[in-house]
């Protein structure tokens, strides 16, 4: 997808060269809602009481929705049940995207 967007999400660390930084929930899932994130790399610890695992959440909804086109994610926190939970829920995701594209 070209002007396609790699979404960065954390509160410490800067994100790496080609990458977009969102350090709150509400900025990550404001890039996500314009359909051009391709890549997603989450953090699970965020300001306060915020988790990664929220935006995963959004992730999976969207995606089973049919309103968020599939992207790659990964996660990048130190926190190894964090890390867990987001790849499952992220994973849900995956099956909605390949559910719906072997209905197409």
């Amino acid at each position: 997808m070209s002007g396609g967007i790699k979404l960065w999400l954390d509160d410490c660390r800067p994100a790496p060269a080609g990458w977009t930084l969102a350090t709150t929930i509400a900025e990550a899932v404001a890039l996500l809602r314009t359909g051009r994130v391709t890549h997603a790399s989450l953090d699970y610890h965020l300001t306060g009481r915020e988790k990664g695992h929220e935006v995963a959440s959004f992730i999976k909804e969207e995606a089973h929705a049919g309103r968020l086109p599939r992207l790659a994610w990964a996660t990048h926190t130190s926190d190894g049940l964090g890390a867990a939970h987001m790849r499952s829920i992220l994973e849900d995701a995956d099956l909605f995207w390949s559910m719906r594209e072997g209905a197409d």
